[in-house]
């Protein structure tokens, strides 16, 4: 097993790195905060671009350098990665595919502006042996990150009217929390730091507009606001988090406000329709699998955990699995705790309404950032995912904030305590941070990881096993995986594809097909089974059952490359020389210059008896390097 605890030697060696480097930091920011009598020093207070301030986002920039700076050397995960990058033709174009890409979702997602910077980034990545470096895509991951930091740290500064303390604290959690972790250093949520990026702009700009009453800020608000969505379409939420921005500066809101947002608010529902339409097809899991109670039950408990594990960020999983019901078919008693979150929110919401504003706001945002995502309509099948407490923490962290700075501002010997325990904590999500970058590495690391942490996760023996097989092509360890999987007795059919090529490949030929005969029947569509079954009735010299296959699997999405190839030579070898001539002409076409291709075609031209095309097939392939043998050559050229 891969050792991905907290002590690992890695983590260690930045310790110090990280540790001294925010010691010293608060050391200065303590003197820098000290009652001077320096006028300079105390006119610099207010200002954004201060020394204390600019130092600040230096530090940070430091900091969130060296706690990501792993993920640089990371690799692909099979995990999304092949769907929105290296298997996907929108993104591996030579030239930008405008068109596609603002009009085909991917992976039931409609994120365009995510998937051209995906695109860009293919475009200018280092590629050898048809393979593609993934250092480009980590670096704009890490990058954007970095930037909404700087975001973060300014949209607060201008929220809290210029409080350095609150601003610094809250751009520190967002920075280097290690539930961020999967937003950055996995390639495929680009869409999630993308989206943020622009989120954070907007607010800025409406700050700004609010300040300066110029529809110029609100135009660029407008803008942001449609660039967020198209990176993420949870960004939907952004019109009721700009009216939470004008309660809480001017604690009431107007009716002109509201007609300002009619604009966003039309935009936010056209894409969040669209993103509801396109997710239902297959994303949104079925009433009969949950039932309402039972969602309501698991929004509430996501909703608590992302709380704790703001707090507390212990077994962290790049998978979160949904409970198995205990015997009676009921949900397990632990998780009724999540409806102690209700009681709780009400609570903070009316001391945040009558005595302190900054909870007010910090419950309302991260209830209203998070609330899309808490499992309440069952999409996919985690209950819950760090990524998504990528910007909502920033309403936890906001009142905490204020918390510790009014804290210290009525009693000044708390000045240095505060200051030394909120260090000792970004020390500790620093190194969190440092060491969660390293699950990321590669699929073993990432599955072996889930696995430690939730032993039943289908999707990660399935995930693990593939690469093993497929890519690394250690038989042994992905048959050891799927033999777990067949265990679990798992209803995905993918997995019994999966397992039927391992089979295959470890010359088991009778496991293979029952294998494929249980993906089939799980899923009669699978056309990747149906063509690895025919493949296999090939290898066993049943070509009638082989050919069958083929066709079924044309059927259903149509005449692939794959298809043409595998049923061509298997109609040759079955004698059916004529259908197989027809079906070489079509791969000619195809690939017009692949020798075997039209060596093979020359055999099925021979036997259907048009010798003029054999010959002239048989020479184009030699002519492209094909070592034909002596007989066949003689035999068909001397007809």
């Amino acid at each position: 097993m891969i050792n991905t605890s907290f002590d690992s030697v890695n983590v260690k060696k930045t310790y110090h790195i990280i540790g001294n480097k925010i010691q010293i930091w608060f050391c200065i920011s303590l003197s820098m905060s000290k009652n001077k009598k320096n006028s300079t020093i105390k006119s610099e207070q207010g200002r954004l671009f201060s020394v204390q301030n600019l130092l600040s986002l230096l530090l940070l920039v430091i900091v969130t350098s060296i706690a990501f700076s792993p993920s640089l050397s990371n690799q692909f995960t099979n995990w999304d990665d092949p769907t929105y990058v290296y298997e996907n033709p929108m993104v591996m174009s030579e030239q930008t595919q405008w068109k596609q890409l603002f009009t085909e979702p991917v992976s039931l997602n409609y994120h365009p502006v995510t998937m051209l910077t995906l695109a860009w980034n293919y475009q200018r990545a280092e590629k050898a042996d048809g393979k593609i470096d993934p250092y480009l895509f980590h670096l704009w991951n890490v990058v954007i990150h970095i930037f909404s930091v700087v975001l973060m740290f300014l949209f607060v500064f201008r929220l809290s009217r210029s409080n350095w303390f609150v601003s610094f604290f809250c751009a520190a959690i967002f920075a280097l929390h290690p539930m961020h972790v999967e937003s950055v250093s996995w390639i495929s949520e680009r869409k999630d730091v993308l989206y943020v990026l622009f989120f954070l702009l907007a607010c800025i700009t409406y700050l700004r507009f609010k300040e300066k009453e110029s529809y110029v800020w609100l135009a660029l608000t407008l803008l942001f606001f449609i660039l967020s969505v198209l990176s993420k379409a949870v960004a939907v939420v952004l019109p009721v988090v700009l009216l939470l921005i004008d309660y809480y500066t001017a604690r009431k809101i107007h009716l002109k406000q509201l007609l300002f947002k009619m604009p966003f608010f039309i935009l936010s529902f056209y894409y969040g329709w669209k993103a509801y339409s396109i997710q239902s097809t297959e994303a949104i899991a079925s009433s009969t699998s949950i039932s309402l109670f039972q969602q309501f039950v698991f929004g509430s408990w996501g909703a608590l955990m992302y709380i704790f594990k703001f707090f507390i960020p212990i077994k962290l999983s790049a998978f979160y699995p949904y409970p198995e019901l205990v015997t009676s078919g009921n949900i397990p008693t632990e998780y009724y705790l999540g409806f102690i979150i209700w009681p709780l929110t009400a609570g903070a919401i009316y001391i945040g309404y009558r005595f302190y504003q900054p909870l007010l706001f910090g419950i309302l945002f991260y209830f209203i950032t998070i609330g899309l995502v808490l499992q309440f309509i069952s999409v996919g099948s985690a209950i819950m995912a760090d990524r998504y407490s990528y910007l909502p923490y920033l309403g936890l962290a906001y009142p905490i904030a204020h918390f510790l700075y009014d804290l210290y501002q009525k009693k000044a010997t708390l000045k240095t305590p505060v200051y030394a325990t909120t260090a000792a904590y970004f020390i500790f999500l620093s190194i969190s941070t440092y060491a969660r970058t390293q699950v990321w590495k590669d699929n073993i690391s990432l599955w072996s990881d889930v696995i430690n942490k939730y032993p039943t996760v289908e999707v990660a023996y399935k995930n693990r096993g593939n690469y093993y097989g497929k890519d690394l092509g250690k038989l042994d360890e992905a048959y050891k995986d799927y033999m777990v999987l067949k265990r679990m007795n798992s209803k995905d059919t993918k997995v019994y594809s999966n397992m039927g090529n391992v089979y295959g490949m470890r010359q088991q030929p009778d496991s293979a097909i029952w294998c494929y005969n249980k993906a089939i029947a799980l899923d009669p569509n699978n056309e990747e089974a149906y063509i690895n079954r025919g493949i296999t009735y090939s290898m066993l010299k049943q070509f009638e059952n082989a050919i069958n296959d083929f066709n079924s699997a044309e059927k259903i999405k149509g005449l692939s490359l794959s298809i043409l190839q595998n049923r061509a030579y298997t109609l040759l070898a079955a004698g059916r020389y004529s259908e197989s001539a027809k079906d070489y002409q079509e791969l000619i076409r195809l690939k017009p210059n692949d020798a075997l291709t039209y060596y093979y075609s020359a055999l099925a031209q021979e036997g259907s008896g048009n010798i003029a095309l054999s010959k002239q097939h048989l020479q184009q392939a030699i002519s492209l390097g094909y070592q034909v043998d002596e007989a066949t050559r003689t035999r068909i050229i001397q007809k």
